[in-house]
This record gives structure tokens, C-alpha cells and sequence, in this order.
């Protein structure tokens, strides 16, 4: 296995076609509400969730809904929205920055995902203890699709292994060589 900074991970996605598949294994701190059904969460700030998604990178979101209207037999008239949380960032043609000018994300088009496991203070836990407490999911209503297009974004630091090419790189918080080495 290789391993790879963040620089190094834009260097090894940017020029990955949007028709190439790519595997991420993400780590996430899962955004609860402070109470449900008026009920404090005693769980907030404490879960985290481990994914496995295949998708593609460097793709056109709004093209991809177009296509996909098209498809089911409606007009291509989707009009994407700015990211709500940063721009596009030129010096990093694959990762956008959040408008803080410091993180740094992946956007993928997900085309599966596995089914997250659940960890609570690090200690796996079954998902029916945790799903009670999170917020609901969001369906991508504005794509008026009947299968909408997932589109998600993952923080540069909730990366931890990406796989391109059949080949697996772990991603580090500390500088490392570029992938070609």
C-alpha cells in the first residue's frame, strides 16, 4: 500500500478521468441534532461512521442530472447550485475549499455505498441504537429525478484510504511523496 498527503491525493485524482471508477474508505463525524422529539441527544458529538462509496471525481454535477432528466424522458433544465460551502479552488482543480480558505474537499458522484458502520466514542455500535438520532437524509428534491444523482462531498481529513486503479493509497495528515513516486 502507498501512502499519499493531501497534496499528493490531488495530484493522484486530478487527472482520473470522470468515467473512472474510484473507491474511498471515509471516517466521519456524524452531524446530530441537539434533541429529538424534544428529547436531548446523548449521543451528539460522540459518532462517528465508517463508509465504503465507489464514484467518480472531476465530473460535471449539473451534465450528469441533464443526462440523467433525459433519460427518464424530462427536460434537461437542471441549473446546479453553487456549493454552499466554498468555492471551486483553482490551485486544487479536483478538491474545492470550504469558504474558510483552510478545508478542503472531494466531491463524488456516488454510485454505491455500503452500508455505514457506527462507532460511539471509537466502539463499534449497532446501527438501531444510533439511526433514532440522526437527522433525516436530504433526496436531492430539486433534481426532480426518479433516482437522483448522489452527490457528496468528504472532507480531505475524513479520507483514509482511496483506491484508483486497483491500486491502494492510506492518506496521512503529514507530507509525503506524490504518487509517482
Amino acid at each position: 500500500m502507498k501512502t499519499l498527503d493531501y497534496e499528493g491525493l490531488e495530484a493522484l485524482l486530478r487527472p482520473v478521468p470522470d468515467t473512472t471508477l474510484v473507491t474511498l474508505l471515509t471516517e466521519t463525524r456524524v452531524d446530530m441534532p441537539a434533541k429529538v422529539d424534544g428529547q436531548p441527544n446523548p449521543y451528539r458529538g460522540r459518532v462517528t461512521k465508517r463508509s465504503l462509496v465507489d464514484g467518480f471525481v472531476n465530473f460535471d454535477y449539473q451534465a450528469r442530472v441533464n443526462a440523467r432528466r433525459e433519460k427518464e424522458g424530462k427536460e434537461p433544465d437542471f441549473e446546479a447550485l453553487p456549493p454552499s460551502y466554498g468555492l471551486h479552488d483553482e490551485a486544487h482543480q479536483t478538491l474545492q475549499r470550504h469558504a474558510d480558505g483552510v478545508r478542503l474537499y472531494l466531491p463524488i458522484s456516488v454510485k454505491w455505498a455500503t452500508q455505514p458502520g457506527y462507532y460511539l466514542d471509537g466502539h463499534a455500535v449497532a446501527d438501531s441504537v444510533v439511526k433514532p438520532w440522526l437527522k433525516p437524509r436530504k433526496d436531492g428534491g430539486r433534481q426532480g429525478l426518479d433516482e437522483p444523482e448522489v452527490y457528496r462531498k468528504f472532507a480531505v481529513t475524513s479520507i483514509l484510504e482511496v483506491i484508483v486503479a486497483d491500486t491502494t493509497y492510506r492518506i496521512t495528515h503529514a507530507p509525503t511523496a506524490s504518487p509517482a513516486a
